[in-house]
């Protein structure tokens, strides 16, 4: 617990650095990849410079890596075979924005760019970075305290940030997406997709690719997929629609539903509604341990049957024996059941199964 809280006081503090002009911010090396932190308020940053712009050029398939420590990143597809690095620094005085230092570096088709400097020292000021760099470019992007932005790319991309959003359009190719501290979105996607958030929300949206998603506090929000699916959330609602494969969907506390799946199905709530829909195969299973349950199969569907509640009512659309008074139960088969099983079990609450 102490290490959860010490990395939500460090999330506070990295956020209220962007969110309040003239916060000085320290940041030092911590466990599992996350800064620790401290943060001291000053003036506005009324101190601007614009940095005159860089540009390389590079070959068909370059690879961008940007390590920026405090300040918004953004990354657009630009014309071939050359990048194109723009910046702009912003401090509380003129001494201090000089010690905000850009590094550009080139190594063959390899771009690097990076806040330079002791990543010990104090950070008293933003250095805000727009770069334009082939389609065809291959993301490398880091920000230690501020937001990523990146699109219409097509050899996929890293992104974290410690704090701050990371929001990617129109990249193809698969994506590794980490944020301690703030939303991940992705439209378009079109390729494997493995995004985690410490806390914040999970939004993707594409027709291909399998889907790994987890979120200590934050909804998910899955719209496309071919291939296995996993979404994971602590504390959230769970709405995933559109996919093509295994399906396995997890909130301690939130909703789950599901909408045009194809597939076998998992789906396990402690407290909270399910809802789904779909062509389910194989092992199917859904949970709650508080709330009701409510699926609706293709009239085709042939399923073995076990439905469960420990208090409320049990209703079906395909003729199958309820049984008990309180705690009730039905079990039968749908045809043959050669396609496979539905299990469906909830602490308190209905369950309702019905043809679609």
């Amino acid at each position: 617990m102490r290490h959860r809280d010490a990395r939500s006081v460090g999330a506070l503090l990295l956020a209220l650095g962007l969110a309040v002009p003239g916060c000085t911010i320290r940041i030092e090396p911590g466990q599992e990849g996350f800064p620790v932190v401290t943060a001291a308020f000053a003036g506005p940053m009324n101190e601007t410079e614009t940095l005159a712009p860089r540009r390389l050029e590079v070959g068909a398939a370059p690879t961008i890596v940007v390590d920026n420590r405090v300040g918004p990143v953004a990354v657009t597809a630009g014309e071939a075979s050359v990048v194109v690095v723009e910046a702009v620094k912003r401090a509380e005085k003129k001494d201090e924005l000089d010690k905000i230092k850009l590094a550009v570096e080139q190594s063959g088709d390899t771009i690097t760019i990076h806040w330079e400097g002791d990543e010990r020292a104090s950070v008293r000021g933003v250095l805000e970075l727009t770069i334009k760099a082939p389609a065809t470019s291959s993301l490398r992007l880091k920000n230690g305290n501020g937001a990523i932005k990146a699109g219409g790319f097509n050899r996929g991309a890293d992104a974290r940030t410690g704090v701050g959003s990371i929001t990617l359009k129109e990249v193809a190719g698969d994506l590794t997406l980490r944020a301690g501290n703030g939303s991940i979105q992705v439209d378009d996607a079109d390729g494997a997709v493995n995004a985690e958030a410490g806390v914040g929300s999970i939004s993707v949206k594409g027709t291909r690719g399998s889907r790994t998603l987890q979120t200590g506090n934050g909804s998910i929000d899955l719209d496309g997929a071919q291939g296995p699916v996993s979404a994971r959330t602590s504390t959230g609602r769970i709405n995933v629609r559109h996919t093509n494969g295994d399906l396995s969907l997890r909130t301690g506390n939130g909703s789950i539903e599901v909408g045009g799946a194809d597939g076998p199905l998992v789906a396990e709530t402690g407290v909270g509604s399910v809802e789904a829909s779909g062509r389910f195969t194989g092992e199917c299973s859904v949970r709650t341990g508080n709330g009701s349950v409510v699926v609706a199969l293709a009239q085709e569907r042939q399923l073995a049957i076990d439905a469960a509640t420990g208090n409320g009512g049990i209703s079906n659309a395909f003729g199958l024996p309820v049984s008990g008074r309180v705690s009730r139960q039905s079990r039968g088969k749908l045809g043959d059941g050669a396609d496979g099983s539905l299990h469906l079990k909830t602490g308190v609450g209905s369950i309702e199964l019905k043809a679609r």
